[in-house]
């Protein structure tokens, strides 16, 4: 089943959640106030907001497609994986390390083009190289690495599904 369907579920109320794993951690060792079942208040584009007994409220974020699995029984939400650096990619950081040489020859001292650099990566085809936040979904992790939505990363939440 789809992220559309889990959401058109929770919008009708069929559903509620019951956090199983955090972050590696099952039982006893997810903090009281993540465990019970709880229910749907309202859902937007992005996010679940999922209501405990007591009535306080929490967000259940989604950040792509791509990091959640949905089987209608249980749900599980993903980070965000690495992947390779692409050729084009590659050419764009090529590209921003001329434009540093080029500065640290004339001011060894200098900020080597920062503003330069900057410049440079938002208007390139790949403006998530610049490291600075995530853009499309995309983050240049400075290890050689993009972190990417597209790519499934380790399992961050896991819930079960009740339905009502």
């Amino acid at each position: 089943m789809s992220l559309a369907e889990l959401k058109r579920q929770a919008r009708a109320g069929k559903i509620k959640f019951e956090l199983t794993e955090r972050f590696g951690k099952t039982g006893d060792e997810i903090p009281d106030f993540c465990r019970g079942i709880r229910e749907v208040a309202r859902v937007n584009t992005v996010a679940i907001i999922l209501v405990t007994a007591d009535g306080k409220e929490s967000e259940l974020r989604f950040n792509g497609a791509k990091l959640v699995e949905y089987d209608g029984k249980s749900l599980t939400i993903y980070a965000a994986g690495e992947r390779d650096v692409t050729p084009e990619e590659q050419s764009v950081l090529d590209g921003a390390q001329k434009i540093r040489d080029r500065h640290m020859k004339v001011n060894p001292y200098g900020n080597g083009g920062f503003w330069e650099c900057k410049h440079y990566f938002a208007n390139s085809s790949c403006p998530w190289m610049a490291g600075y936040e995530t853009v499309r979904g995309k983050r240049y992790n400075y290890n050689g690495k993009v972190v990417d939505n597209s790519v499934r990363g380790r399992a961050i939440l896991r819930y079960t599904i009740h339905q009502v």
